[in-house]
């Protein structure tokens, strides 16, 4: 591996040039942009030129960098998927940097995941979430970011994107690094720099290779880390390149002090140090006073030690990044347990250990969604599928029908008669094939293709009243599976199935099975206080359905429920009118499981004319323009 290691780093010998030239037509590319910033006339840059100096800025000076991509969200003329999904991921690792880390995910899960799944082609995609993936890891939440880049490498391996694979196991190691599992990444790591693909790409070849010099760390092997890291300082001293510099130059300082070099660490560590000065970034400038810190515990200044520590703290607090905060609080200990606070150091780590409890909880809630999640979209492919072979049924039967019908005309009279018992047969299973193909086979609910054909709707209504389309999903539907078996899970589809079909038909609404455990509704002409009396039956309808198991013991069951009205939707280039409300739906339908389950979450349009976006749902609830509507029966029985 080290010699294909030597030979990766000697190509990225061009790189120096190529970067001083990048980030030279950067630099006009951000003056021209702060002469434009007021009153002046249409952008001279291209949307494309706009982007990359938004990239360049969002370590540096993210707020500058969250400018410049709302810009290019903000401008109706940009409609290509690809361009605004590149800008709402720099707008949400501007976020991150400066500590709004809620923000940046939500971002992320919502308007961001809505333009990717626009994309057509499947290598820019795969692009798309490899770099989204990045901010979920900045945002430390380690185990979403891990999801994308394993949802990254699925697509790559299905569509045989070769050249991306190197990349995307480079992303996933040093995710698996953070989270612990050192070996699983250092494996990664070798298998990146050895695929063919990793050599290919000179911009690429120096996260592989920082990566991979981070994860020998890990492992404790420091000195085979200084060995990949220390070749990469000449090549980030271009200018435009501080804000990485400043990063290699801490981690190369902190394996100094850990192979007995103290002097050259510190050498390194005040470098950087003056670096971190140009620009803020409170998590990185707190990983390299954490360093700092045990270097100078080490020498035995451990007054120097401790405001070191102290200011690291406060720094990753500001931050919010969970792993920093982690980090730092350990440093705070072991210098407090150092200068003999035992008290104080104790405290620390009761606050240390809290924090991981909370944070492991978190995950573990995250990643069970998650999984519900992935089973709901399992369960859809086969029922896809399912679709599919009915239609080259189809497809079959019409063909005899053809043959049949060309038979009959050169036919005799009696053979003419007998073509036509024949012609009714095939008529009679015409029918009944076309009724399967709309019909579930399990719940006998329409399914979803024929829901899809009913939500095209009529314009012509009261002003106050719209069709609405519901989304409704049972909670936790995966536990009754593994806890009482598929049957009493079949039996549970079936009896919610009926209290739909009876809710729909007493609403004069239609509803279908759309996928798994997951239904669509659709009802007329309501009002705000209809759709809310609508929603609270739904709910405390499905939570009151009787479900038995095999032993005659009860099953609990609950739903979670989000609507939009589709009349007020604006669809974008390439959707059917009906397109965005199911997104909103969809969306809200996500939030309130993530806020506790069997609840209904659904939004309402004001007074005003405005059209319901997904990708500015946010800003149009802080507008007013929509109403959030909510409604909450509370944690469902487990």
């Amino acid at each position: 591996m080290r010699a294909r290691l030597r030979a990766n780093q000697q190509r990225t010998g061009a790189l120096t040039e190529l970067i001083k030239r990048f980030s030279s037509a950067t630099s006009i590319g951000v003056l021209v942009l702060m002469l434009m910033a007021g009153n002046g006339p249409a952008w001279a840059e291209s949307v494309e030129a706009l982007l990359g100096q938004c990239e360049m800025l969002e370590h540096n000076d993210p707020n500058a960098a969250i400018a410049v991509a709302e810009r290019v969200l903000g401008d109706s003329t940009v409609t290509n998927p690809v361009s605004r999904a590149r800008a709402l991921n720099c707008k949400g690792h501007s976020l991150a940097v400066i500590g709004r880390l809620q923000d940046a995910i939500a971002l992320m899960e919502n308007q961001h995941r809505a333009e990717v799944l626009r994309v057509g082609d499947p290598g820019i995609r795969a692009r798309l979430l490899i770099r989204g993936s990045g901010v979920f890891h900045r945002a430390s939440d380690n185990t979403a970011a891990m999801a994308v880049v394993e949802e990254a490498m699925a697509l790559a391996e299905r569509e045989q994107l070769s050249e991306l694979i190197p990349f995307i196991l480079g992303s996933l190691a040093m995710y698996q690094a953070d989270a612990g599992m050192h070996e699983r990444a250092l494996a990664n790591h070798q298998r990146s720099i050895a695929l063919p693909g990793a050599d290919g790409d000179l911009r690429q070849m120096l996260p592989l290779h920082y990566n991979l010099g981070l994860t020998l760390r890990y492992q404790g092997q420091h000195q085979e880390a200084l060995e990949v890291l220390q070749p990469l300082v000449s090549q980030l001293e271009a200018p435009g390149m501080e804000v990485r510099l400043a990063s290699l130059l801490a981690v190369i300082g902190g394996l100094k002090h850990l192979v007995g070099e103290d002097d050259k660490a510190l050498e390194l560590f005040e470098r950087s140090s003056a670096l971190h000065q140009e620009f803020d970034n409170p998590a990185e400038r707190a990983a390299l006073l954490r360093d700092m810190a045990r270097l100078q515990m080490a020498r035995g200044s451990l007054d120097e030690a401790l405001e070191l520590a102290e200011t690291a703290l406060a720094l990753a607090e500001r931050s919010q990044a969970y792993l920093s905060v982690s980090a730092s609080l350990k440093t705070m200990v072991d210098v407090l347990a150092a200068i003999g606070d035992l008290e104080r150091a104790l405290d620390l780590h009761q606050t240390l250990l809290a924090r991981q409890t909370q944070n492991i909880r978190e995950q573990q809630d995250q990643r069970l969604t998650e999984l519900e999640a992935e089973l709901g979209l399992q369960r859809q492919a086969v029922e896809l599928e399912q679709l599919r072979r009915e239609r080259e049924v189809q497809a079959m039967t019409m063909d005899q029908q053809r043959l049949l019908q060309r038979l009959t005309t050169a036919a005799l009279l009696v053979l003419a008669l007998a073509a036509l018992g024949i012609f009714l047969w095939q008529r009679a299973n015409n029918r009944k094939l076309a009724m399967i193909s709309r019909t579930d086979s399990l719940t006998g609910l329409p399914n979803r293709r024929y829901m899809t054909a009913l939500l095209r709707f009529d314009n012509a209504r009261p002003a106050d009243r719209y069709s609405v389309l519901f989304l409704v999903d049972l909670d936790h539907f995966k536990r009754i599976n593994d806890s009482f078996g598929h049957d009493v899970g079949d039996r549970a589809l079936l009896a919610v199935s009926h209290f739909l079909a009876a809710f729909a038909k007493n609403h004069r609404g239609e509803v279908g099975r759309w996928g798994g455990e997951e239904f669509c509704l659709l009802l007329p002409r309501l009002n705000r206080s209809e759709v809310e009396q609508r929603a609270d039956e739904l709910i405390k309808g499905i939570a009151a359905v009787e479900i038995v198991d095999n032993r005659g013991a009860s099953v609990p069951i609950s739903a979670s429920v989000g609507f939009a009205p589709l009349e007020k939707s604006q669809a974008h280039s390439g959707q059917e009118d009906w397109e965005p409300a199911f997104i909103v739906a969809d969306q809200l339908l996500y939030k309130a499981k993530r806020q506790g389950r069997q609840r209904a979450l659904g939004l309402w349009p004001d007074a005003n004319q405005s059209s319901l976006d997904p990708n500015a749902m946010e800003q149009q609830l802080a507008k007013g323009d929509f109403k959030l509507v909510e409604l909450n029966l509370g944690e469902p029985p487990h």
